[in-house]
């Protein structure tokens, strides 16, 4: 697979080289760490307009393949392959408007799924169905997104809406057939303060619904399957009584944004967003059977000149679970006595990277970038009634490069980076879980985090001018981590885009 690319890399390479033209440029432009730092703050669609970029349209082929190794989540799977196709499009219909949008297809298979039927596992855990079997998971997944940015005087608007659609299955005992649809939608506005800054707020909304239902062809029975309450708990009254769920999301959220109208300044983002799950037996009448809300705080400070910046991220993610208690059933009728918390879960990630970029005006134009970054994770989650615990804490450091090379026809560039993520702590408390096995799960999850990693990546582009500002592009990417001191994991990607 990597032989074809080498000689195209090579054809590239001994070209003749000359300025690049201009949908090279706006390419390489939009590809340095530069372009998009305030990650963020851009989010915002009334402040859109102010990230500089062209109008440009894109279609992408790829694929990827993760070779089977040890599962760091046996919920997640350990191993897959996928085949991607995706068109992006950004549009300025004048000075004070423009128009983007995203439509894209994701199918493979997830390889080795144990103790989770549901589909967007972290989504909703920890109410999800599962059983020790298993097996390898096909999914199909349907993307499209859309938004509207204009500046009226001094006032800036924008809307987004993006919907998602998602088809899971197996094809042997036990067989989820699940079906999701998650629509999302936001409007902003924005206004510019003493002629350098734009301040801008957003409200944002989401719908979420899955249809989560297990089917057994087996003519010798089914096997049991557990409604997960938490940290290896289960909801012992109603496991293996019904296996056809369906979940129901409702999320809203807010966010500010100051950005300077320029490339340089400091630019300060927060945001906020609720969710409210349930969690519905459908064969049991409907049944309500837990609760999640979720709540997500986010903070951005960035500084940032052309060819340098700084900036600080920050993230804090709670999760709070109630049980719902019943009655004795009554005609399949189960009365709502009250509900109990049951699960508490917190997560904080903090970051603190820099950029560098630079280039050397030669008749064969080099441009280069640094960007080094420091994270902070920890992770808090308990089952009261149980009193079943996990905790830890991880320290990564890292360090990404870049470079590229342009010219009039053609473009040469090339990623690296490596990370080393350290544990500083973990804890693991266990009195009580529904199976001897899935208390063993979750001992090899804490061993897992209680371990140092490394993490390499490396990926390769080139990009050919091939008729009147037609680019066509192949990239190809491999990553590799090494775990548990001598557990190797390999990521290897390909892809081919089309750009007008």
């Amino acid at each position: 697979m990597l032989r074809p690319l080498s000689i195209l890399l090579l054809l590239l390479t001994c070209a003749p080289w000359a300025w690049a033209g201009d949908a090279l440029t706006e390419i390489a432009r939009q590809e340095q760490w530069g372009f998009n730092f305030r990650t963020q703050a851009y989010r915002n669609a009334a402040l859109r307009q102010l990230l500089p970029d062209s109008s440009l349209s894109s279609l992408a082929l790829g694929g990827s393949l993760v070779p089977v190794s040890v599962a760091r989540v046996p919920q997640l799977g350990d191993g897959a392959r996928s085949l991607q196709v995706e068109a992006t499009s950004m549009q300025r219909l004048g000075k004070t408007d423009c128009v983007w949008g995203k439509a894209g297809y994701r199918g493979g298979v997830t390889r080795h799924v144990k103790w989770n039927e549901t589909s967007d596992f972290l989504l909703l855990y920890p109410y999800v169905m599962g059983d020790e079997k298993g097996g390898d998971l096909t999914h199909e997944q349907y993307d499209l997104w859309g938004g509207y940015s204009c500046v009226k005087g001094k006032m800036h608007w924008g809307a987004t809406m993006g919907y998602r659609a998602v088809s899971e299955f197996r094809e042997r005992d036990p067989r989820p057939a699940n079906t999701v649809a998650h629509l999302r939608a936001s409007v902003a506005v924005g206004v510019e303060l003493l002629g350098r800054y734009a301040l801008a707020t957003s409200v944002k909304a989401g719908r979420y619904k899955q249809t989560n239902e297990l089917l057994f062809m087996n003519e010798l029975g089914a096997e049991k399957e557990y409604h997960f309450t938490g940290l290896g708990n289960e909801y012992v009254r109603f496991s293996g009584a019904s296996n056809k769920a369906f979940y129901k999301l409702s999320q809203w959220g807010t966010s500010i944004e100051l950005l300077p109208l320029q490339a340089s300044g400091l630019s300060v983002s927060a945001g906020y967003e609720h969710g409210a799950m349930e969690k519905v037996l459908t064969e049991l009448n409907r049944l309500p059977l837990n609760s999640l809300t979720t709540h997500d705080t986010r903070l951005e400070l960035a500084w940032q000149k052309p060819s340098m910046g700084v900036k600080w991220q920050g993230q804090y993610m709670s999760k709070t679970g109630h049980d719902n208690l019943f009655g004795d059933a009554t005609g399949n009728v189960y009365p709502f006595i009250g509900a109990r918390k049951q699960y508490r879960e917190s997560n904080l990630w903090l970051r603190l990277c820099g950029f560098y970029e630079g280039n050397d005006a030669l008749p064969c134009k080099w441009t280069w970038g640094l960007m080094p970054h420091l994270d902070f994770m920890m992770h808090k989650s308990r089952h009261h009634d149980s009193g079943n615990s996990m905790a830890s804490t991880h320290f990564t450091c890292g360090l990404d490069a870049r470079a590229s090379l342009s010219g009039k026809k053609n473009r040469l560039s090339a990623l690296s980076s490596i990370a080393r993520r350290n544990a500083l702590n973990h804890e693991l408390v266990l009195n009580r879980v529904a199976t001897p096995q899935v208390g063993s799960m979750l001992q090899a999850i804490d061993h897992r985090a209680s371990c140092d990693e490394w993490t390499m990546r490396l990926m390769v582009r080139g990009d050919l001018d091939v008729w009147a500002g037609k680019v066509i592009s192949a990239q190809v990417g491999w990553q590799h981590g090494i775990f548990l001191k001598n557990v190797h994991f390999n990521e290897y990607e390909i892809k081919i885009l089309f750009t007008l």
